[in-house]
């Protein structure tokens, strides 16, 4: 952060209560009175709230394009799902077509069947 009055770079003091940005610059280097000084968390409160404002639309966008990208992979497993399905049902007709098929006499190739 940089000094209002004189431009230059403000510090951070943590000896009182309350953390606070000074300018010490003038004092330091010629002996003056300190600049200006003001307690911290105010300040900070708001840059914060200048910051989110600023990445808001970003924020938003980036959010979108996350919900795009979780819809199109909810889409790909569904259709996986959808398939596999679709290959134990044909398995499950195949198998009921090959135990309809089977001579009752030859009960081993029939109780292999009924066991699949």
């Amino acid at each position: 952060m940089h000094c209002g009055r004189c431009g230059r770079h403000m510090g951070v003091s943590c000896g009182r209560q309350r953390p606070r940005y000074e300018c010490r610059t003038a004092q330091t280097h010629r002996a003056e009175p300190v600049c200006q000084s003001f307690v911290a968390p105010a300040v900070d409160a708001l840059i914060v709230n200048s910051f989110l404002d600023a990445v808001r639309p970003a924020v938003l966008e980036a959010t979108l394009v996350t919900l795009h990208d979780l819809g199109r992979e909810r889409s790909a497993v569904d259709r996986q799902w959808q398939l596999h399905l679709e290959r134990a049902r044909y398995e499950a007709r195949l198998a009921g077509r090959q135990y309809d098929a089977v001579d009752p006499d030859n009960r081993l190739v029939a109780r292999g069947l009924g066991r699949r």
